[in-house]
């Protein structure tokens, strides 16, 4: 029997950083339990952009992303993209591109990033250069798994996150395990709306969960609020 999921094209920006590992991570994604038939494309240049739904900014290098971004004409999409509320996931430096302030960044950063995540502050380096990454563990604000154990995640250059309003429309959805189980960790994933910001990396560990989370209860979600509103880039019948 043919499947009557929608097809919908989810995006990973591609300019530069972990955007292999992420499309890895995407394709080994069971989509059975998905409300859409998801199709995978990197990202490059503005006429692929409009092909999605949704996207995904990679880690990498924040100074370095935003130079290739406006060099290829990209900053602007990207900027529009994230402005309409489709759904976007950033990690790591792709936190730091949808933030809206950036503390301890280069001169002249905060001009270069594409919002999203107004009223967040993203301290950049907070957990040291590329070479002090650590693993640790990340306890999550809510049961967003289906088992007890947070997944281990790739903690890298991005830092913390800190909301800089009471605006509940900001989210703290996971923060750095303590140093006690008494004691609050620093914030590590915040959402706004379909807005979704790591700065960790579950794209270079083999827990898939993250992914799946975000493919169902974030895009999923946008896609079914979309309702009768046609036509949707990035959507066919299947």
């Amino acid at each position: 029997m043919m499947s009557t999921k929608p097809v919908l094209t989810i995006g990973v920006l591609a300019l530069q950083g972990s955007f292999a590992e992420h499309l890895n991570t995407l394709a080994s994604v069971p989509v059975i339990s998905l409300p859409f038939a998801p199709q995978y494309v990197l990202v490059r240049t503005q006429a692929d952009l409009e092909l999605c739904s949704a996207l995904i900014i990679p880690g990498g290098e924040s100074t370095t992303m935003s130079l290739l971004a406006t060099r290829t004409g990209m900053l602007e999409p990207l900027r529009d993209f994230v402005s309409e509320g489709k759904p976007v996931w950033g990690t790591c430096a792709g936190l730091i591109w949808l933030s809206s302030h950036i503390e301890d960044g280069k001169e002249g950063q905060e001009k270069l990033t594409i919002g999203g995540l107004e009223g967040v502050t993203v301290r950049r380096n907070r957990f040291g250069r590329q070479r002090e990454s650590f693993m640790g563990d990340v306890l999550f604000t809510e049961n967003i798994f289906d088992c007890l154990l947070p997944p281990p995640t790739f903690l890298s250059r991005s830092g913390s996150a800190t909301p800089r309003t009471e605006d509940p429309a900001i989210k703290v959805m996971a923060r750095l395990a303590g140093p006690t189980p008494d004691s609050e960790g620093e914030i590590v994933a915040v959402k706004r709306d379909y807005i979704f910001g790591t700065s960790f990396h579950p794209e270079l560990t083999s827990d898939k969960r993250i992914h799946s989370w975000w493919l169902k209860e974030v895009v999923g979600k946008w896609l079914l609020k979309q309702g009768a509103r046609t036509p949707l880039p990035g959507l066919a019948p299947h």
